[in-house]
């Protein structure tokens, strides 16, 4: 096999033995033997790739390697992605002449784990001055194991496997405690900024993965989780950025595991300046998208009801109790433009949260309006009526508005969109008096 690599390495390309020149074929002294031309590597027996390595010292250099960078470049452009790789590692000199325009095929978000192999991947390709350039978002996944308990083939050979499992967890577990993680991702967001890399977006995943190979014995499984705490990345992801000094433009949290950050503590992104953007998302679809710098909120797929479920339907009540600090993120920022969607809610809950004296345009689509104690005194009417006098509300959409004890306010296929304070007065005065009978 190690032939066989040297021979991929070293031979480019070959012409066929009849296009040689004379001078050529006068140096090489053996037999020539035009098959091994159309042989695959693979194929040949260890004399036979000797043999081809000593007509290769004839040739002298591939004919390729005689080309003009910008040509190879072109050349490179028109391969299929999955072989450029394979075209950077068959030569030395090939790797260096398309390194740059291979830089930039590469996906600019790059995913990385907490795990020293891939922390230590991430500080070399950022060191790198023509790949780090490219990356524009790292991508923080945290995997949860759930312990398989069905006695299948997989999981009698994870137990085989135990110690070696075991062995893996303990090297682990001394790599985030004594901090290496740290130091490692410090390291990785100080190499984007010296190769000019002006500000980052950062992702953190946290999903539940089912690892039917994978065993843990006992006494370490509730170490385990604790090392996977969405915590430890977050803190380290922290001190990251303080350390390097690289602005954060932009933070998303994947929370699949349906755990909100609630702690002020974690939430690290409200003391840098500019303060970046965020998104918050969860298992059940729902989704928080906040711009401080455009004073835009997005939500949907919460829920604004004070009281009761809807009908099966997973939502999370928007509240204090369940949200913490990220309630309060959300609910004291003067936003100029708020999105609302894919909501059940009462009218008081969505009346307190839309109705800011700074909001100059609002969208509301796919709200199901249900009665409860807390909104008893403000229904249809009394809710439009606070929107109408808003002073600087000027434009207005709203699609799929339903009240559950009196039917449709805006029906599913037609969205309203009204511009300008007087459009905006005029089609909520029409919505006032529709609605102005139910009690």
């Amino acid at each position: 096999m190690a032939l066989h690599a040297d021979m991929l390495n070293q031979i480019v390309s070959a012409a066929s033995v009849s296009f040689w020149k004379p001078e050529q074929k006068r140096k090489y002294a053996g037999d020539i033997d035009d098959s091994l031309f159309s042989m695959s590597s693979v194929a040949m027996t260890p004399e036979e790739i000797q043999k081809m390595q000593e007509i290769r010292k004839v040739l002298g250099l591939p004919p390729i390697l005689g080309l003009p960078t910008e040509l190879l470049w072109q050349i490179f452009h028109h391969l299929p992605q999955k072989e450029k790789s394979s075209f950077r590692s068959t030569n030395k000199q090939l790797h260096v002449a398309v390194k740059k325009p291979f830089a930039k095929t590469i996906p600019s978000v790059w995913r990385v784990s907490m795990m020293k192999e891939s922390l230590q991947s991430l500080v070399s390709l950022t060191a790198d001055q023509d790949f780090a350039p490219n990356c524009k978002s790292i991508s923080f996944g945290i995997g949860r194991v759930i312990h398989n308990t069905v006695p299948d083939i997989k999981h009698e050979q994870a137990v085989e496997d135990q110690p070696a499992s075991n062995r893996r967890f303990e090297q682990h577990s001394r790599f985030i405690n004594d901090g290496e993680h740290i130091e490692l991702l410090v390291e990785a967001l100080m190499n984007l900024k010296r190769n000019g890399n002006k500000r980052i977006a950062l992702v953190i995943i946290d999903a539940q993965i089912e690892l039917e190979d994978f065993v843990i014995n006992e006494s370490h499984s509730s170490s385990w989780a604790q090392m996977n705490e969405i915590s430890i990345t977050i803190a380290a992801i922290q001190t990251g950025v303080e350390r390097s000094g690289l602005a954060v433009h932009q933070m998303t949290v994947d929370q699949h595991y349906d755990a909100l950050i609630t702690k002020p503590e974690l939430m690290f992104w409200k003391k840098l300046t500019p303060i970046p953007r965020l998104r918050i998302m969860s298992s059940h679809g729902a989704e928080i998208n906040i711009y401080p710098e455009e004073a835009e909120l997005e939500m949907i797929w919460h829920s604004f009801l004070i009281q009761g479920t809807e009908r099966g339907i997973m939502r999370r009540y928007f509240c204090e109790d369940l949200y913490g600090a990220l309630y309060q993120e959300v609910v004291n920022i003067k936003y100029r433009k708020m999105t609302l969607g894919a909501s059940g809610a009462d009218y008081r809950s969505i009346k307190e949260l839309v109705c800011l004296d700074s909001l100059e345009d609002l969208r509301l689509y796919s709200i199901d309006f249900r009665p409860t104690e807390y909104s008893e005194d403000i229904m249809a009417a009394a809710f439009f009526q606070s929107i109408r006098n808003l002073p600087k509300l000027g434009n207005l959409k709203l699609s799929n508005i339903h009240d559950e004890r009196f039917g449709v306010i805006v029906p599913s296929r037609q969205e309203v969109k009204w511009q300008g304070q007087e459009q905006v007065h005029i089609g909520l005065d029409d919505l006032i008096r529709k609605t102005s009978h139910w009690t």
